[in-house]
């Protein structure tokens, strides 16, 4: 049985929509934000990506549809879990958000902190 590693980060829930871009030539998809952490979030996705696919999120807020207003985001898929009507990926972020790129990206997107 594995021994279960303890999260080095807290998550929380982070109910947003991101734009999933791979980095090896699949076409871009929609998926929806889960949690969020400093080192990475989960999504739930229609589209399956493997263990290890390199990925660029990118989150755009709501209220203005300009795209300098995005924040990207690069990543590697960390885990992945099939269900019934889609797909749970874990996503580690290529380098750790600090307290404040998180909140700045909580506001930014009009998300409640819970931290």
């Amino acid at each position: 049985m594995k021994k279960l590693v303890p999260r080095k980060f807290d998550r929380n829930r982070f109910l947003v929509d991101v734009e999933v871009r791979s980095l090896e030539g699949v076409s871009p998809f929609t998926a929806h934000a889960l949690d969020l952490g400093q080192s990475g979030l989960a999504i739930f996705a229609r589209r399956f990506l493997p263990v290890g696919h390199p990925v660029e999120l990118v989150f755009r807020p709501a209220r203005k549809a300009e795209p300098a207003d995005a924040c990207t985001i690069f990543g590697r898929v960390a885990n992945a879990r099939v269900e019934s009507d889609g797909n749970v990926l874990g996503i580690y972020f290529a380098k750790e958000l600090s307290d404040s790129e998180i909140k700045s990206l909580e506001s930014a997107l009009g998300v409640n902190s819970r931290r």
